[in-house]
């Protein structure tokens, strides 16, 4: 929860879209090794890959959240932390993934861009 809870460089948006099943790019190169010196949100992401709590996948350079139970421990340490910026992220989230669903192209395409 303490490295999740700063915004390295957008690391709330990025946790929140980790949440909402998106794979996101990580650049792990750089990383220092240790739980204390952090330069921005690649290297939290790679603490998280180290510890277990996020897969890598080495083709695409992504992560993602491996499982349901460890989503579920996302979730909760962000309503812990009560980041408003990170709801609403999530909340954003939901929406897009309706809107995609119910074909709302405009919707969605504003959204993106």
């Amino acid at each position: 929860m303490k490295y999740i809870s700063q915004d390295y460089n957008g690391l709330t948006k990025t946790i929140a879209e980790l949440i909402g099943g998106v794979e996101v790019e990580v650049d792990t190169l750089g990383f220092a090794n240790d739980l204390t010196t952090f330069r921005g949100k690649d290297d939290v992401l790679t603490l998280l890959i180290h510890l277990g709590y996020l897969a890598y996948n080495s083709d695409t350079k992504t992560v993602r959240i491996p499982n349901e139970e460890i989503r579920i421990e996302f979730q909760r340490s962000i309503r812990d932390v009560e980041h408003r910026a990170t709801l609403e992220r999530l909340e954003e989230s939901e929406q897009l993934f309706l809107d995609t669903i119910q074909m709302n192209e405009e919707t969605v395409g504003a959204f993106l861009s």
